[in-house]
């Protein structure tokens, strides 16, 4: 999928989620540093899967949309 499909509310919503998750993980540890460790993982993880995903969800033109 591109960026252009996606709605600005999507990009919101998982901006707000990561946001959460972050947050959650330093309230529940009551360590800011390891929720700031974790956000680090957690974009290090999509920074590296996100270029497969794209690539796997994108359609042979040859063969028209399933």
């Amino acid at each position: 999928m591109d960026a252009e499909s996606r709605s600005p509310l999507d990009w919101k919503f998982a901006a707000a989620g990561f946001a959460l998750l972050v947050v959650g993980v330093g309230v529940v540890t009551e360590r800011p540093l390891l929720s700031l460790g974790a956000a680090s993982l957690l974009l290090l993880a999509l920074s590296l899967v996100y270029p497969f995903a794209r690539f796997a969800g994108e359609t042979n033109p040859r063969e028209g949309r399933r």
